[in-house]
């Protein structure tokens, strides 16, 4: 289930409760084996490429530590390592958690 809530399913349930927390950003990592082509023709294979980015954050609930990934489309600039998000959690499972992409 926490995977699905990388790609955004379930998050609605979970902000709804309103409990949130800060996280930290540990590693940014593009998906090249997904790539996004935004050019209609290009003079070589990465002309126009782009790719989604896999953010890995860590966040802390009544002295536990957790950790999440979230899935940022190649729309949206992903946070760079070391920065702050807001993490959204579920009161009776913590491990349980959405992340918004600003």
């Amino acid at each position: 289930m926490r995977q699905l809530l990388s790609f955004g399913i379930g998050e609605k349930k979970i902000m709804a409760q309103g409990r949130s927390c800060a996280g930290a950003v540990t590693q940014v990592s593009p998906c090249y084996w997904l790539k996004v082509n935004t050019k209609p023709i290009r003079a070589h294979a990465w002309d126009g490429a782009v790719y989604p980015h896999m953010v890995s954050f860590q966040y802390e609930v009544n002295g536990c530590a957790y950790t999440g990934k979230r899935y940022y489309s190649w729309t949206i600039r992903p946070p760079v390592k070391g920065s702050r998000i807001t993490v959204y959690y579920d009161e009776k499972d913590p491990s349980r958690y959405a992340v918004l992409p600003k």
